[in-house]
C-alpha cells in the first residue's frame, strides 16, 4: 500500500514539474473571471432584494402599470373588398337627324318628359314635300290611265302590252311616293323610347346634319352599375353575391346583388366586369354617377375578433397580443403568439392562439413586457 502511494505522489510531482509556469497575464485573467462571477451573483441577489423591498412597500400596487382588458367572444365576422364603378343606363342616347336640313321647329324643351315616337325636332322638308306633290299628280294621272286600260283589257280591247305599261307606270309612281314619304319622315327627329329630354343642342334656324346631335334623351327607370374587378377576386365574385352600394354624391346607401359577371378577363389590367342592378324608379340616380361598392368575400359566424390596434409584431414579423396571467393571486402580462386572418374596418379575425373568454390587454399593452406585473382598473 505504501508503495502505491509513493508511486502516485511521484507521478503528481512529475506532471506538475512538466507544466509551464503560470505567467502574470494568466493570473490577471483568472482573477478577473472570478470577480465577474462574484459580481453577477451579487447583482442577481440585489435584484431579488429590490423586488422584495418594492413589493413590501405599501405603495407598490399603485405603481404597477395600469391596463384595461377585453374578454374574447365568438361573433359574426365579415370581410368586404371595395371597388368603384359608374351608374349606367341602356336608355341614354344622342339623337341625330338622318338627313341634312334647316332646323325649323324644336317641339320640346330640356327637362320635358317625352313618349316613344314623339317628335322632338323638325327639319326643313319643303323640297321633299314639293316632290311628293309633283309625283302625286303624276300618280293620279297614271292611276286613271291604268284603270281605263284595265277595263279595256277586261273587254279584250287593246293589247296586253298597253295594259302592262299602264300598270308598271302606276306601280313605279306608288314606289316613288313611298320613298319620298320615307325621306319626309327622316326630317323629323323622334324619341326612340319614353324618357326625359336631357339636352337640346341646336337652336331653331340652325343647320342640322347627321354628324351633329339634335338632343339627348334619358330614361332612368332601369339603372345599373358597371365596374371592373381585379382577377384576384375571381373566386369570391358570383352572380347573386350581396353588394353594399354607396353613392357619395347623394349621401345614400343601397343594398343590391351582382346580376352579371363577365366571362372575359381583360389582359391589359387583369380585370373582369360586373353589373349590379339598382332599384327601379329611383329618380335621384344619374348616368355616369360615381358609386362605391363593398362586396362580401368572406364570412364566419363564430369568429374570435380583436381590435387591430391591440395586435403587435415581434422583430421577426410574428403577431402577438398580451393577455392576463394569474399566479398566486398576482396579475402578470403574458405574451401570446397568434395567427391572424382577414382584417376589416379596424377589426382582425384571430385564427389560432386565443380561446373564448381570454382576458386580452386592450389598453396599455405597448407599455408592458412579457412577465411584468400589472394592475387592472
Amino acid at each position: 500500500m505504501r508503495i502505491h502511494i509513493s508511486i502516485l505522489t511521484i507521478l503528481v510531482i512529475f506532471l506538475a514539474s512538466c507544466q509551464a509556469p503560470e505567467t502574470e497575464l494568466d493570473k490577471l485573467i483568472s482573477e478577473r473571471d472570478s470577480l465577474r462571477g462574484l459580481v453577477d451573483e451579487h447583482n442577481d441577489r440585489i435584484t431579488q432584494i429590490n423586488k422584495q423591498v418594492a413589493e413590501s412597500d405599501e405603495n407598490f400596487e399603485s405603481s404597477l402599470t395600469l391596463v384595461a382588458t377585453l374578454t374574447t367572444t365568438t361573433q359574426p365576422f365579415e370581410h368586404y373588398f371595395e371597388i368603384y364603378g359608374e351608374v349606367k343606363t341602356d336608355k341614354n342616347v344622342l339623337l341625330y337627324p338622318e338627313t341634312m336640313g334647316l332646323v325649323t321647329k324644336i317641339l320640346v324643351s330640356e327637362g320635358q318628359k317625352v313618349s316613344q315616337g314623339q317628335v322632338i325636332a323638325q327639319l326643313d322638308n319643303k323640297i321633299v314635300q314639293d316632290q311628293i306633290r309633283e309625283v302625286q299628280t303624276l300618280y293620279e294621272m297614271a292611276n286613271t290611265a291604268y284603270e281605263k286600260q284595265s277595263r279595256l283589257w277586261e273587254q279584250k280591247i287593246g293589247s296586253e302590252m298597253q295594259y302592262l305599261q299602264a300598270k308598271t307606270q302606276k306601280e313605279s309612281l306608288e314606289s316613288s311616293i313611298s320613298t319620298l314619304n320615307s325621306q319626309l319622315g327622316k326630317a323629323q327627329v323622334r324619341a326612340p323610347f319614353s324618357g326625359v329630354v336631357d339636352a337640346i343642342f341646336p337652336k331653331q334656324g340652325e343647320m342640322g346634319n347627321p354628324q351633329m346631335p339634335i338632343a339627348r334623351v334619358v330614361n332612368t327607370e332601369k339603372m345599373y352599375i358597371k365596374s371592373d374587378v381585379s382577377e384576384q377576386h375571381l373566386q369570391a365574385v358570383r352572380q347573386g353575391s350581396p353588394v353594399q352600394v354607396e353613392l357619395p354624391g347623394l349621401n345614400k346607401t343601397l343594398e343590391s346583388t351582382i346580376s352579371e359577371v363577365s366571362k372575359y378577363i381583360n389582359p391589359e389590367n387583369r380585370s373582369f366586369k360586373i353589373r349590379v342592378d339598382l332599384p327601379v324608379g329611383d329618380t335621384d340616380l344619374r348616368p355616369n354617377q360615381m358609386a362605391h361598392m363593398k362586396i362580401n368575400d368572406y364570412g364566419d359566424e363564430a369568429a374570435i375578433v380583436l381590435p387591430s390596434s391591440v395586435i403587435m409584431q415581434t422583430p421577426s414579423g410574428k403577431d402577438f397580443v398580451f393577455v392576463l396571467d394569474e399566479k398566486e393571486g398576482k396579475t402578470f402580462a403574458k405574451r401570446v403568439l397568434v395567427k391572424t386572418g382577414f382584417e376589416y374596418e379596424g377589426k382582425t379575425e384571430i385564427l389560432e392562439g386565443l380561446e373564448k373568454d381570454t382576458q386580452v390587454i386592450s389598453e396599455g399593452a405597448k407599455s408592458v413586457r412579457d412577465g411584468q406585473r400589472v394592475r387592472t382598473s
